[in-house]
C-alpha cells in the first residue's frame, strides 16, 4: 500500500495511497518525518505505523488499520507495494491482497513467498498498475 511518487494527484478513490510501516527501533517522529523529507508523505492517503497500531507485519493488524484509514473494506481490489517478503508479501498475501516487491534499494534474500511481480524501479509502478505515467 506505499507509493512515493508519479501518481499525481489521485481524486479516484481506487487510486488511493497508504503507508503500513514497521517502525520498530524509531521514534514517534521518526517514519513522518522520513517520508515528509523525502516528498513522500503528501502523497499518502492514510498513515499506519506499527509502533500506534501495536502491531508488526505481518500481522494482520497493521494490514487491516491501512485499509481502514482508507475506508477499503475489501482487501481483494488492493495492490501492496513492498520489500520484504517475509513481512510485507507474506502479510497482504494473507490478507488477500495483490502484492509487488519492490527491491531496487535492497534485494530481500530472505525465505518467503515472492510477489505477483517484482520491480527494480518505482518509475515501474504506474505502468504496473495500469495507471499513466505521471
Amino acid at each position: 500500500m506505499k507509493e512515493t511518487s508519479g501518481f499525481g494527484d489521485r481524486k479516484d478513490p481506487a487510486e488511493q495511497a497508504a503507508d503500513d510501516a514497521n517502525a520498530q527501533g524509531w521514534d514517534d517522529t521518526e517514519p513522518r518525518g522520513y517520508l515528509d523529507r523525502f516528498g513522500v508523505l503528501a502523497h499518502l492517503d492514510h498513515q499506519a505505523f506499527s509502533d500506534e497500531v501495536g502491531a508488526y507485519k505481518p500481522d494482520r493488524r497493521i494490514f487491516e488499520a491501512a485499509l481502514a484509514g482508507l475506508g477499503v473494506d475489501d482487501p481483494a481490489g488492493v495492490v501492496h507495494v513492498g520489500d520484504l517478503r517475509r513481512t510485507d508479501v507474506a502479510g497482504a498475501r494473507a490478507m488477500g491482497m495483490a502484492t509487488v516487491r519492490f527491491r531496487g534499494a535492497v534485494d530481500d534474500a530472505e525465505e518467503g513467498p515472492e510477489a505477483d511481480a517484482v520491480i527494480d524501479r518505482l518509475a515501474d509502478l504506474p505502468a504496473l498498475l495500469g495507471l499513466p505515467p505521471g
